[in-house]
């Protein structure tokens, strides 16, 4: 149980996930059950896909991978105060990764294009969403501006945000273009961030290690520049898409999840992030 005394959040007696029961089963599930988890712990942006001309219908898969900086000040049961940093960007909070999380893709998207329109919708093991392109204008060396509006939601539909971009994509070489967006995001967003080992109630808990953390939602704005490039004629997309947090409201329904009673949130800071992602259409 989660109470909030004096602005602070503060673990109870019966915090403890069943995510903790749960996971000691997972050895006997089998290699792929565990490669699913790992890869499921990541939130990614909406996939980047190249404008233009295509068939009217296609498909995409999705490599990514997330990190956001987020630091916190907690209180330990004792009364002493510390700062913890991690990945906000992770299911867990965690500031490690694994070389299995690489192997299946992050996320899938089918796509559709119409006229001046293009458009997709993806489901990631975090969450799903959708996105709208509208061509603007081509020159005659073949450079696209672009619009782009997305919405992503969370699976537990307890999070969802939005963002409006332009677009501009310029010619490099043969089958080479680069990509670039400026816009912006707004919405609400689940983080999380891993606590030390000593105030977890459930150590050495599944293939993966320790799970105690604090997750979190909190509403934000960010400035969300996209840089990539687009290989062999929209067949591969490589982007960078870092994100600055410039506004945000107060840290709300905190949770500690397989923690020692009496770990208090005192406060949370996340202001920046980014993702690298590789999408390649299976069309």
């Amino acid at each position: 149980m989660l109470a909030k005394a004096g602005g602070t959040w503060v673990a109870g007696t019966d915090n403890v996930s069943s995510r903790g029961s749960i996971a000691n089963l997972v050895p006997s599930i089998g290699l792929w059950t565990a490669i699913t988890v790992a890869a499921s712990c990541t939130t990614i942006p909406t996939p980047v896909t190249a404008p233009g001309a295509r068939p009217p219908l296609g498909g995409a898969l999705t490599w990514a991978e997330g990190w956001g900086a987020a630091r916190a000040r907690i209180r330990r049961p004792d009364g002493a105060t510390a700062t913890i940093s991690g990945n906000g960007d992770s299911e867990y909070g965690a500031s490690d990764s694994t070389i299995v999380s690489g192997l299946p893709p992050a996320a899938l998207s089918a796509h559709e294009t119409t006229g001046e329109w293009d458009s997709l919708q993806y489901a990631g093991w975090l969450r799903f969403g959708l996105a709208a392109r509208r061509r603007l204008f081509v020159t005659s060396g073949g450079a696209m501006t672009s619009v782009v509006a997305t919405g992503n939601a969370q699976w537990r539909l307890n999070a969802l945000d939005g963002s409006l971009a332009l677009e501009q994509t310029v010619p490099l070489g043969a089958r080479v273009s680069g990509i670039f967006r400026l816009g912006g995001g707004y919405g609400l967003r689940a983080y999380n961030i891993k606590l030390p080992h000593d105030l977890e109630s459930t150590l050495a808990n599944g293939p993966f290690g320790t799970t105690g953390h604090w997750n979190l939602r909190r509403t934000d704005a960010r400035v969300e520049p996209v840089l990539g490039v687009i290989l062999g004629a929209d067949v591969l997309v490589l982007t960078f898409q870092p994100y600055f947090t410039v506004a945000h409201g107060n840290v709300h329904d905190a949770r500690c999840v397989d923690c020692v009673p009496g770990v208090e949130l005192l406060d949370y800071t996340q202001s920046w992030g980014f993702a690298a992602a590789i999408t390649v259409n299976t069309r």
